[in-house]
């Protein structure tokens, strides 16, 4: 560039540009940096005296999502259920031959004390389409002498794949998250007291699931909020979210107190994350918004018609069949056509075919041709039999949580049908297929 042929370019700003120009050229002839160099850095905490003592901990699920905080109020209080399944509670030995055993347990005689790897400890859900929020779910801790604890956390490990980043090959957890506990103090601990017959407090919560006994709480002399009161045991919480798109199945989550001199216990429990399912679609329509559903618009008697589907969920009314899994684990689909029936003639049509996968790609759609209904109706009062499909249970046919699929229906009126109005109902259903998804992912 001539910079002197530049109208209106003061003196200073040619300066400037020459000196950038300068600076420019000077660079040109420098040597490039060298490559930066690594040291290691390093740091020991070293530990005095023994860990904290753990007596017991117990994790509690958020009862009703639409209310702010974390409600034990069960859905059904005639129940009084506190989780998803109370059907199913804890064996602090794990042998039901000798019957079920409290894994909070001890006082009068003892103090509460809990063993360790309890399973079953709660049975929880996470909430479709994580609406009107991420289930919460709620740990608890009782731990001797607080006024020597640094520090209690939670770590959760959820179920994985083998192979898969994180994931451990022995156990087949991985990490999820950790959480770090609030101290109740001790007017919190009062406000407890008396309530484990209470439906909806914390501690008639814990107990009804069979997680912690009643003396453990009440106890005059070794109970644990009589002692949080006086500050000799410490309760501590913590919350953490559960999303639909997380796996299923056994969760593990280890309690961690820290002493202030670094020493620390850790006591390990494990809850049950129920495996759920649940088909939508985005064609179902919405009266009178929209008439939805299949359209095959004009139909020609002895051609087929078909309606493309894709995989963008736009509910209520798109014209593109998509449907969705909102659940956490593994979903098949299965489809039935009823007859489309004229309005005017009552004459039938009764033969059709769909294609469905998780993929644009025709080759991996699985397509069933023709379905047809038995027997071919031949007048209004002949019996119909709806004939019902399944499109299986192969990788490419089962959504995972949050995962939309295509769905591409067609119909073939038969020859020598008279002009009518033909309408009738495609029923779609979703079924369990375990083993394929974790969460939102497949299995590799």
């Amino acid at each position: 560039m001539n910079l002197l042929s530049l109208k209106g370019f003061s003196v200073l700003a040619m300066a400037a540009a020459l000196a950038i120009a300068a600076g420019l050229m000077s660079q040109s002839t420098s040597r490039a940096q060298e490559p930066g160099t690594d040291v290691p850095t390093k740091g020991v905490i070293s530990t005095s005296g023994s860990g904290p003592v753990i007596e017991c901990k117990w994790e509690l699920p958020d009862m009703d999502s639409s209310t702010a905080g974390i409600q034990y109020t069960a859905p059904s209080p005639a129940t009084h259920t506190h989780d998803d399944d109370s059907t199913v509670v804890p064996d602090a030995d794990g042998d039901p031959a000798n019957g079920t055993q409290v894994p909070c347990a001890g006082p009068p005689t003892t103090k509460p004390t809990q063993p360790n790897n309890v399973h079953n400890m709660i049975q929880v859900a996470p909430n479709f389409e994580n609406l009107p929020e991420q289930r919460q779910i709620q740990n608890w801790l009782a731990v001797d002498a607080p006024q020597t604890v640094g520090d209690v956390f939670w770590q959760v490990y959820e179920p994985c794949a083998a192979g898969t980043a994180g994931c451990n090959s022995t156990t087949l957890l991985k990490f999820k998250l950790q959480v770090h506990g609030t101290l109740l103090t001790p007017t919190e601990c009062l406000a407890l007291v008396g309530t484990s017959l209470t439906d909806g407090a914390m501690t008639e919560s814990a107990i009804h699931n069979g997680e912690v006994t009643k003396a453990a709480f009440d106890d005059t002399n070794k109970g644990m909020l009589s002692l949080c009161q006086q500050g000799v045991k410490g309760l501590y919480r913590a919350e953490w979210p559960l999303s639909k798109d997380q796996p299923c199945g056994e969760y593990r989550i280890d309690a961690t107190a820290v002493s202030v001199g670094g020493a620390t216990t850790t006591l390990t429990n494990y809850i049950d994350v129920q495996c759920t399912f649940m088909l939508k679609v985005d064609f179902g329509g919405n009266p009178p918004t929209c008439a939805g559903g299949i359209d095959w618009g004009v139909i020609v008697p002895g051609f087929g018609a078909t309606v493309g589907g894709d995989l963008l969920f736009n509910p209520p009314c798109d014209p593109a069949p998509t449907v969705k899994n909102v659940g956490n684990d593994g979903m098949g689909l299965k489809l039935t056509y009823t007859d489309l029936v004229g309005l005017t003639f009552g004459k039938h049509i009764y033969t059709f075919d769909a294609c469905f996968g998780r993929t644009p790609d025709i080759s991996l759609l699985k397509c069933i041709d023709p379905i047809i209904n038995q027997p071919a109706q031949t007048s209004p009062t002949s019996p119909e039999i709806d004939t019902q499909v399944d499109f299986g249970t192969l990788p490419q046919q089962v959504l995972c949580a949050n995962e939309p699929g295509k769905l591409d229906p067609s119909v073939h009126p038969q020859a020598g049908l008279p002009a009518d109005t033909y309408v009738g109902t495609a029923t779609l259903v979703g079924y369990a297929v375990p083993g394929e998804c974790y969460g939102a992912a497949h299995k590799p």
